[in-house]
């Protein structure tokens, strides 16, 4: 229930300037009442502590002596005394009065106290002392102080008084709140004077109310009292004195009322802490809301990644497939490239047997020599058709074949006329073979083109490049049919049938 604040007697302190409305009032009211009694009397205030009791007394025109174990605490209360409140540094009965509020619950043994106190105390003087009841402070309300090493009950309380002090009266105290009703006066203000009637009503009991956990609903009067304090004294004279002063009871008037103002306080804050929660709710549904949308949007995004990976895997396989297809049209591409540079060699051949046939055949010198000249056509074309023309290999071979009838004929021609007449009869016999043949080139030519128009876009040049070598091919059919022309225009010469 206390607020401890560790100083270097580690001992327990209240300091109001901290400390709620409701400990201020426990604590000031003690040394508000004993000011009120003390004025000009030489005051021991016993376990002075943060010295604000002090300059309550000193403020009344108490002469006071603080005393406290902890230095810390008397430097607070200057001029101070650093001392045990078991074993007191003062002469016996050297103070009129002495304070002693919250304190003897704090030592091990605290009658030594209680003794101590008797002692420095004059004979006519009186000690006010105060402890928190431990049936009600501790085993009612549950409260746990670690700084309380012996607490007494009213009962204990009393019977250890009375073993020091003849006269011992005890008083109840408890902060209590409620309603006030006073009648005014024309002015407007409460009866002014000590004299004043008062009437008490109680608020009807209920059941579902939240109540101090040190209140008693089963007894009636004020509330129960949390803490016992004592008027003590050897003489009956000055016991009665200070009770004729002190009344039956005793209140204590906060003119700023500050636990209403801090019940207001704690009411508008939990009013600011109820309007962060609605607002807080409100988020927290909307952050919901826009989860589930996240959600259902998430699941979306998840089918449609589905979708895609599905669709992904099945390109993928055509990818595949498109590679292993490309894989085979390279392979076939190889083949047809290494056909090519077989051709290319034969057409170098053919240029060796073309020269050998020049230099026996100087009768065809002329006739050679286009020839020549045409076979260069020719290999150029060749090499072209090479590149360019895979599927026509078997061409170039009808092509070779009729190259080697050429020699031959040329050779025959060169011993006779009449071996090239018979020769000019075999190319006739050979052109018509190769042109059947070039025939079913150009067929095959035309498939093969119409293919690779099918398979692969990119066959169009190829295709323009067939069509060339087809118009070539005729070109060079044309060659041929005049070459034969021009052999038999020049064998009928030699033999004397033509001009």
């Amino acid at each position: 229930m206390t607020q401890r604040v560790r100083s270097e007697g580690d001992a327990e302190r209240f300091l109001p300037e901290t400390h709620g409305a409701l400990m201020t009032h426990e604590h000031v009211h003690r040394y508000a009442l004993a000011a009120s009694l003390l004025s000009g009397a030489r005051v021991l205030d016993l376990g002075s502590g943060a010295g604000y009791g002090t300059r309550l007394l000193r403020a009344a025109g108490a002469r006071v002596v603080p005393l406290d174990l902890d230095a810390a605490a008397v430097r607070r209360a200057e001029p101070g005394v650093r001392g045990s409140a078991t074993a007191l540094p003062f002469a016996d009965g050297r103070f009129d009065a002495a304070v002693c509020f919250e304190m003897i619950e704090h030592v091990p043994e605290p009658e030594r106290v209680v003794a101590e106190i008797a002692r420095v105390v004059a004979a006519d003087g009186v000690a006010l002392i105060s402890t928190p009841d431990r049936e009600i402070y501790t085993d009612r309300a549950g409260n746990r102080n670690r700084y309380h090493l012996r607490e007494l009950t009213r009962a204990e309380f009393a019977a250890m008084l009375a073993r020091h002090f003849a006269c011992v009266a005890l008083y109840g105290q408890s902060v209590w709140a409620g309603s006030w009703i006073a009648q005014l006066d024309a002015a407007g203000a409460p009866p002014a004077g000590p004299a004043r009637a008062v009437g008490v009503t109680e608020l009807a009991r209920d059941a579902r109310a939240r109540r101090a956990p040190w209140a008693d609903p089963e007894s009636g009067g004020f509330p129960t009292p949390l803490y016992v304090v004592a008027v003590c004294a050897r003489d009956a004279a000055a016991l009665a004195r200070v009770r004729a002063r002190l009344g039956d009871e005793q209140v204590l008037h906060d003119r700023e009322q500050r636990v209403v103002g801090e019940l207001y306080a704690l009411a508008e804050a939990l009013g600011e802490r109820d309007r962060e929660v609605a607002s807080l709710g409100a988020h927290a549904r909307n952050v919901e809301s826009r989860h589930e949308e996240a959600a259902s949007r998430v699941a979306s995004l998840e089918r449609h990644a589905a979708n895609l990976e599905q669709q992904a895997s099945a390109r993928e396989a055509r990818v595949h497939e498109l590679e292993r297809h490309a894989q085979n049209l390279e392979e076939r591409l190889a083949q047809h490239a290494a056909h090519c540079e077989g051709l290319a060699k034969m057409v170098a051949q053919l240029q060796s047997t073309a020269a050998g046939h020049e230099a026996h055949a100087a009768n065809l010198e002329r006739l050679a020599e286009e020839r020549e000249e045409r076979v260069r056509k020719l290999e150029l074309h060749a090499a072209n058709l090479e590149k360019l023309v895979a599927e026509r290999s078997a061409r170039c071979e009808g092509l070779e074949a009729h190259a080697a009838n050429l020699d031959r004929v040329l050779a025959e021609r060169s011993a006779h006329v009449e071996g090239l007449l018979a020769h000019a009869a075999n190319l006739e016999r050979a052109i018509g073979e190769r042109d059947a043949r070039v025939a079913e080139l150009e067929r095959h030519a035309g498939d093969a083109a119409e293919e690779i128009r099918a398979r692969r876009a990119a066959s169009d040049d190829l295709a323009a490049r067939l069509a060339r070598a087809e118009a070539s091919a005729r070109e060079l059919g044309d060659t041929l049919a005049r070459l034969r022309a021009a052999l038999w225009v020049r064998a009928g010469k030699r033999l004397g049938l033509t001009e």
